[in-house]
C-alpha cells in the first residue's frame, strides 16, 4: 500500500531515485554473473553494457508491472467496497407490489 508512492510519483512515472537503484542492482548482477562465469577480463567491455541495459529494463519492466497490477487491483477492490448493496427480489425493499391493503 504504501510501497507505490515511494517509487512512482503522480505522473506514473519511476523516481529517478529508484531508477539508480535499479542500476546499481543491474550492474551488480551482472558483475556477479561475469564473475561466476570466470570472464572477469569482460567486465567493462561492449557486450558487457549491453546485457547490464537488458537487465536494468527487465528490473524496470518488473517493477513497473507489479506497480500496474498493484494499482489496478486496489483501484478494482474500491469500487467493488463503495458499491451498494444489491437487494434480492424477496427482501421486500423495492417499495410496492406485494402486501395487501
Amino acid at each position: 500500500k504504501a510501497f507505490a508512492p515511494a517509487i512512482v510519483g503522480m505522473s506514473g512515472q519511476i523516481h529517478a531515485d529508484f531508477l539508480r537503484l535499479l542500476w546499481v542492482l543491474a550492474d551488480k548482477q551482472m558483475r556477479s554473473y561475469y564473475e561466476s562465469m570466470g570472464k572477469e577480463d569482460k567486465i567493462g567491455t561492449e557486450a558487457f553494457r549491453w546485457a547490464r541495459a537488458k537487465v536494468f529494463n527487465c528490473n524496470k519492466t518488473s517493477v513497473g508491472r507489479a506497480i500496474a497490477f498493484g494499482c489496478a487491483t486496489r483501484c478494482h477492490l474500491s469500487v467493488h467496497s463503495l458499491a451498494m448493496p444489491r437487494s434480492g427480489p424477496d427482501d421486500g425493499s423495492h417499495g410496492g407490489g406485494g402486501g395487501g391493503r
